[in-house]
């Protein structure tokens, strides 16, 4: 029988397991590799329980594998560093085995399961705007709330990270006003050493659109208007892990929260607002992961929405940084269509119920005190949405240029900003 990859991590679990009390028993720690193409192997700490150990269990390996079998298992005696693997940040034990690890080997995608850095103190409120599918009208909630919390007397940063797709700067500030340089300028002058003062208060500019309030909005843009035709040269760059001098590795999440401290430091916001790339990418990765952030997803009712939040949170199920993530997510509606509202929000409610149960909350039969379980209707819930309202004045909103009405604004809106803010700042108020 073909052995697909799938079948292959199973099966290999499902033999390690039973080594465990056999030719593994010695074992202080075993860590299951599985490499770039999918291929596993074993690497065991103090070595095997006798000689002929390896090979015997490395048959029964092989077996189960097929094609995904990565040779023959390692000791920990015959890696060159072996604290690379055994003092890795990517190692996630495997359930009901202590002392089996699983360790995986990506080209992306490793900064959804590790746990999220450390923020430079005192660190002002984040929110992260998210959606799974673009064309959900989040860069446009995100302006209206930028506009509404200056309208607070609050000083808000903006921070365009969708980067290979820019829009909520140039949609906050005029070509005229745009900021000297952006995020990936941040991050090739990072790479070399270059970063200063300068470059940290050249990368904000005011917006126009806090004009009339009592606060203001500073947006950082994807790129500035310094060097504009270089930009996918710089963005090739972006994403880069640096090696250190004194050894180790700088991330690119590790770079991005450097780069995040350093906004905050020099520009005093109350709040910052992130964009964050839409799907599953591994810069949507950090600004819901690993970044210290209130993260809000956009979501519409369609089947094909909930299978791709399925994909992406049953990811954290059971797992430490899933119990660190689940406490910041928040679900928005976005765009309840004008009839039938009432039945679409209570379709959505249950939809997004059955989600979070599934993936990110624990069980409430157990009688267990302090489990993070939810009724379905409990409005304080990270399933139970705050709504945004199907609204045609606003579908082709240009905040610069277009005039809309504070009862527009509130009608589609107004509940979204009043409990993105309550929520965020845990400050009730009303628009």
């Amino acid at each position: 029988m073909t052995v697909r990859f799938d079948d292959a991590l199973k099966g290999y679990l499902e033999v390690t397991r039973a080594a465990l009390v056999s030719e593994l028993a010695q074992a202080r720690k075993v860590i299951l590799v599985r490499d770039l193409r999918g291929r596993l192997r074993l690497v065991v700490g103090n070595g095997f329980a006798s000689a002929g150990a390896a090979s015997a269990l490395q048959k029964r390996l092989d077996e189960a594998a097929g094609p995904f079998s990565g040779g023959a298992p390692l000791a920990e005696s015959d890696l060159l560093v072996p604290s690379a693997l055994f003092e890795s940040a990517d190692l996630r034990e495997i359930d009901g085995c202590p002392g089996l690890w699983l360790l995986e080997r990506t080209v992306m995608g490793a900064d959804w399961t590790r746990t999220p850095l450390p923020n430079q103190s005192p660190t002002p409120p984040r929110a992260t705007m998210f959606g799974i599918k673009g064309g959900v009208g989040r860069s446009t909630a995100l302006c209206a709330w930028a506009r509404h919390l200056a309208g607070l007397g609050k000083r808000v940063l903006v921070i365009d990270l969708d980067l290979e797709s820019p829009g909520v700067s140039s949609t906050l500030l005029p070509d005229s006003a745009m900021a000297d340089f952006g995020v990936v300028d941040w991050f090739v002058e990072d790479a070399v050493g270059n970063v200063d003062e300068t470059l940290i208060r050249l990368m904000a500019a005011q917006s126009p659109l806090s004009g009339g309030t009592s606060g203001n909005i500073w947006v950082v843009p994807c790129g500035g208007s310094q060097g504009a035709d270089a930009y996918m040269a710089k963005l090739a760059r972006t994403y880069q892990d640096l090696a250190q001098p004194l050894g180790g590795v700088q991330t690119f999440a590790d770079r991005l929260g450097k780069m995040l401290d350093a906004l905050e430091a020099a520009h005093g916001p109350d709040v910052v607002l992130l964009d964050s790339r839409a799907g599953l990418h591994d810069l949507a990765a950090v600004t819901m992961a690993r970044l210290d952030a209130t993260v809000f997803l956009f979501a519409v009712g369609t089947r094909q929405t909930w299978n791709a939040y399925r994909l992406l949170l049953s990811q954290w199920t059971g797992t430490a940084v899933g119990v660190e993530v689940r406490e910041r997510l928040k679900m928005v509606a976005a765009q309840i269509p004008e009839e039938g509202r009432e039945d679409y929000l209570r379709r959505f409610e249950l939809d997004s119920y059955d989600l979070l149960r599934d993936t990110m909350y624990e069980p409430s039969n157990l009688g267990e005190v302090g489990a993070f379980s939810f009724d379905v209707k409990d409005t304080q819930a990270p399933h139970y949405p705050l709504p945004v309202y199907w609204s045609r004045p606003l579908q082709d909103w240009n905040p610069l240029a277009q005039v809309v009405s504070a009862q527009q604004l509130d009608a589609a809106l107004g509940d979204f900003l009043r409990g993105a803010t309550d929520l965020v700042l845990n400050v009730a108020e009303d628009l």
